[in-house]
Order: C-alpha cells, then sequence, then structure tokens
C-alpha cells in the first residue's frame, strides 16, 4: 500500500470510528446491529442487558430517531422495526423535559412510602410520554401530575387502554425507553426502589399489545435480589436479551464505519476491500449510505484477510518463526476479553484508535503497527478498569491488597489472605452504611467464598480448577499482582504474557 493511502486510511479509522454513545448527529453509516442485537429491538423483549460499553445508551439514542429505525427498517429487516412509528424516553443520559431528572426523581420518591406509590411514579413518566387525553394535567410539574396519577387510577386505566387499543388497531407500536438507571439517584440504597418499581411496571405493561416498554440494564441491576424480589419476576427476566459482541461483530462495527468515511476516505477503503475480497462481495449503497455484504458480517477467514491489509498478518516483524507472536485479528479482541470471554465495543474501538494514533515506522507497509496495537490494547485495558471501580468500588478493596501475590493462585492463599486483613467484616461495615454505599458484593453472606463468586460473575476471575484461581492480564496488572513463570506463545488461543511486559512483540 502506497504512503499516501497509509495515511488516508490511518486518519480515517481515527476519525469514523464510533465511541458507541449516544449524540444528536451520530451518522446513520456507523450503525450496525449485531445478530444478538436483533432481538434487543424487537418489541416483544422488555429486559436488554449488556456490560458497559455495550451499547444500551447507544440504541436508547439511535432508536430514538426517526430516521435511524428507517435505515435499521431498510438495513437490518429481521428487527421487526418498521411497525414502531412512535418511540420515547421515560429515563436516561440526558436532561429532557418529557421525563424527570435525577433531583425531581428524588424529590417524588420522597412523597412515597409504598411499594405502589414508587410505581405511580413511573405511570407518571409513561402517561406524560403518550400525552393523548386532555385528562392528564398538561399544566403544572411532574409533582402535580404525580398527585393527579396517583388519586385517579381508573382515569389512568382507561387512559392507558385506550391509547393502547388505538395503536393495536393500527398495528403500530409506542417503545417508552429506559437507560442508566444506576443514575436516577445518588446510592444505591435509593436507586433499589426505583429500579424495583419499574420492573414490576414493566411485568404489568406485557399484557399490553401496542405500548412496548423497554428498560435497557446493567448485570448488576438484575442481580441484585432486593429489585427482583417480587411475584412472577422470572416471568420478566426469562426473555431478557443480552447485547453480546461476537469477534466477527466487532470486525462488522469497525469495517462498517470505514466504508462510511467521509470523502475520499472511505473510498480509498472500498477499494481496499473490492480488490482483497473480490467483486463478488461488495458493499451496497441506498440513500448514500454504504452497507457491508453479509459474508464480511460473519465470515471470519473473510474478515482476517481484509484486517492483514490493515494491520500486516503477524504481531511482530515478517519472519519464520513470526506466527508465534500471533496474528492481530484474534490478537486484539483475545487480549481485550474478560474471563467470561466478553469483549467491549467501546474497548475494542479504542484500541484500534489509539493504534491509527500510534506512529508507524518509515518502510511498513500498513495502516497499523503492531506495536499501535499493543500500546491500544494497554490504553483500553485502562480504561475498563478504571469503569469496572467506578461501577463495583469494592473491587478495589478486594483485590488490592492481592497484589502482594501471583497467579495463576491456589484459591486457599486468596482466602487466606482476605481473612488474615477482615476484608469480609470491613465490607459489611460498609453495608450497615449502605444509604452511602454503591452497590457491595451480592454474595457477602458467603463469606470469602461469595466474593470469589462475585468477582467470577464480574468476569474479573476464574476458575482454572476448583481450588486453583486464574485472573486476566487485563485486570491482574491494574491490580499490581504477578505472574508465576512465562506461557510460550504457540497461538492466540493461549493466554499470553502481562501488559506490563507487553515487550515480548518485537521480538
Amino acid at each position: 500500500m502506497d504512503k499516501e493511502n497509509i495515511a488516508i486510511l490511518r486518519q480515517s479509522i481515527i476519525d469514523s470510528l464510533p465511541d458507541i454513545e449516544p449524540g444528536i448527529d451520530f451518522p446513520m453509516g456507523r450503525v450496525y446491529v449485531p445478530p444478538s442485537h436483533i432481538k434487543a429491538l424487537q418489541p416483544e423483549n422488555t429486559i436488554v442487558e449488556g456490560m458497559r460499553g455495550a451499547g444500551k445508551s447507544f440504541w436508547t439514542a439511535t432508536l430514538s430517531s426517526e430516521n435511524h429505525r428507517h435505515f435499521i427498517k431498510n438495513t437490518f429487516p429481521n428487527t421487526n422495526i418498521e411497525a414502531v412509528t412512535r418511540v420515547s424516553v421515560g429515563f436516561g443520559t440526558e436532561t429532557k423535559d418529557n421525563y424527570p431528572s435525577r433531583p425531581i426523581l428524588e424529590s417524588l420518591r420522597e412523597m412515597t412510602s409504598t411499594e405502589s406509590e414508587f410505581s405511580d411514579i413511573w405511570r407518571t413518566v409513561i402517561i406524560n410520554q403518550i400525552r393523548s387525553d386532555s385528562l392528564f394535567p398538561k399544566q403544572g410539574g411532574w409533582k402535580e401530575k404525580y398527585q393527579w396519577v396517583r388519586t385517579n387510577p381508573e382515569l389512568v386505566e382507561i387512559l392507558l387502554r385506550n391509547y393502547d387499543a388505538d395503536l393495536s388497531n393500527k398495528k403500530k407500536f409506542h417503545f417508552i425507553l429506559f437507560d442508566a438507571l444506576d443514575r436516577s439517584a445518588l446510592n444505591w440504597y435509593k436507586i433499589r426502589p426505583l429500579a424495583k418499581s419499574l420492573f414490576q411496571i414493566a411485568l404489568e405493561f406485557q399484557s399490553y399489545r401496542a405500548i412496548r416498554l423497554k428498560l435497557f440494564v446493567r448485570p448488576d441491576m438484575l442481580d441484585d435480589k432486593e429489585i427482583t424480589a417480587f411475584p412472577d419476576a422470572s416471568k420478566l427476566l426469562a426473555r431478557k436479551v443480552i447485547l453480546d459482541w461476537r469477534k466477527v461483530d466487532l470486525y462488522a462495527l469497525f469495517f462498517q464505519s470505514m466504508v462510511n468515511a467521509k470523502g475520499k476516505s472511505g473510498k480509498v477503503f472500498r477499494n481496499l476491500l473490492e480488490e482483497t475480497i473480490g467483486m463478488e462481495c461488495q458493499v451496497t449503497e441506498r440513500e448514500g449510505i454504504y452497507t457491508l455484504p453479509n459474508e464480511l458480517r460473519k465470515d471470519e477467514s473473510m474478515q482476517q484477510k481484509l484486517f492483514e491489509r490493515i494491520a500486516g498478518k503477524y504481531m511482530t516483524m515478517p519472519s519464520a518463526t513470526a506466527y508465534k507472536r500471533g496474528f492481530p485479528y484474534t490478537w486484539l479482541p483475545n487480549h481485550l476479553m474478560d474471563c467470561n470471554e466478553k469483549v467491549s465495543p467501546r474497548s475494542f474501538c479504542t484500541a484500534i484508535r489509539v493504534a491509527a494514533e500510534e506512529d508507524i515506522p518509515e518502510k511498513w507497509e500498513y495502516p497499523l503497527y503492531f506495536e499501535g496495537i499493543q500500546s491500544g490494547v494497554q490504553t483500553a485495558s485502562k480504561m475498563r478498569v478504571i469503569e469496572m471501580k467506578e461501577d463495583y468500588p469494592w473491587v478495589e478493596d478486594v483485590l488490592k491488597p492481592c497484589q502482594v501475590l501471583s497467579v495463576p493462585i491456589e484459591k486457599k492463599e486468596i482466602v487466606d489472605l482476605w481473612q488474615k486483613i477482615g476484608i469480609v467484616d470491613t465490607l459489611r461495615k460498609k453495608e450497615k452504611q449502605k444509604k452511602e454505599q454503591k452497590l457491595l458484593p451480592q454474595n457477602l453472606d458467603e463469606d470469602e467464598e461469595g466474593l470469589l463468586k462475585d468477582l467470577e460473575n464480574l468476569g474479573m476471575i476464574s476458575r482454572m480448577t476448583k481450588e486453583r484461581i486464574q485472573i486476566p492480564d487485563v485486570y491482574r496488572v491494574a491490580f499490581g499482582m504477578g505472574r508465576k513463570g512465562g506461557i510460550p506463545i504457540l497461538n492466540d488461543h493461549v493466554a499470553i504474557i502481562s501488559m506490563d511486559d507487553i515487550v515480548f512483540a518485537n521480538g
């Protein structure tokens, strides 16, 4: 590849990769719907679970845009989104007039004393989205609207049923989306009753045919026993959809963004795709937006062939033994995986974007250099650890003392250390002060074994055997833990050396 096209593609990567965050002007050409997300967008599925960075807020913003829904309908017809004619947000990351902000929610919360009154908060929000009946007060603030809902349950029921019947007769749907529920109050103690009451309302609304609630939630909210402790919660949770990202989905997102890069950049990448894959596998264009062929969305060998034109074939300089260092196509996602084999698209895109910002040697013939990919993974990994600490502050209490240990390790060594420093008692004291705390370990009542269970659920540790523990490098290095011995790199299916020893790839 000549230097001009290398420079164009490097800048295109920096400019084009999405941050998987909502935005008013998010380009439609960067929207990609993985197969596992199709069910999440369908009307019949209420609960959508996603790890941080998986796209919950992205889909809230995208579904809220009529133009984006039109694009999804034409490009990804299996979503069955064509009947969704109205979408509104009941709670989210942005401050808007059609739903109460966190301070307003807290003021409404102070007016409640029973679970049914908590539920009326969300009924008020839902009625406000509909605005289809003169009975509901359009004047006044949220307190006045909430008081009206509390004192007029029969009129509320009539309003909802009539609106639902009218939509159903027209074979239309109204989505009401709820996102970022962890921001609905300042601490988990106050979040719990709000989340629980919304889940109960979501179950209730499953009896409606056209009004569809869709809740985008984090795994810890679904795991919280206090939030899901209500009759028939299993009926609601049994049909939850998880926002998963497979390796082919991550690369399809990357390629989808690149084929729609602005100006000359997009053309250069489309030419590269055609030159690499062949005329029989072309992108399609509709209304100025390019879409990947189905083969490139799901064929790993085809994707790898194309990515090798961008990043080279090996994670080192070409040589007879270069294959031992790994292959960029598999190396990149493998080093961003947690113990549950999950990679967030935010981490993936960050790694590639940072790689494109790194300098490349004068004679390197590709837009991405393997050392840049290593730097990108390091940056993305650090960001991931920061995110985990923000969402689950207790993990630092539990893992920071383990910096004197090396992995893989016997379970007994970790348990003995925790018992010596009294970590369970420390966390229980925090639990007694839970009005001031974020969510604490779900299984703390099982002592040290419960902590291990919670770390395993978060993908921060894995059990090699019943008594032997491993911690992925993405977390191990951040918490200062050592690594026993070295693991030879025979292929990309072997867990590689630590991020702090990343120099291995220089040969």
